[in-house]
């Protein structure tokens, strides 16, 4: 949050592993409610952990991003 421009090339950083989760948790969650033994709470765990794994891996790929672009900060 230093600048605008940093804010900009963070968040356009941390778009692809924020999408790539996203798309596997709703392709999880999708094949989780069509078949009957994956109807279990595990299911939830198991998108949630790659939801939130996403996130997290978001992180340093933002931070990385503003670092190659702004060497000084």
């Amino acid at each position: 949050m230093s600048s605008d421009a940093a804010w900009r090339i963070a968040h356009r950083a941390a778009l692809r592993p924020t999408i790539i989760s996203g798309t596997i948790t709703v392709t999880w969650c999708l094949i989780s409610m069509g078949l009957a033994p994956l109807r279990s709470p595990v299911s939830v765990l198991v998108a949630a952990g790659v939801l939130v794994g996403g996130a997290l891996l978001s992180i340093p790929v933002a931070h990385r991003a503003v670092r190659r672009s702004f060497p000084d900060r």
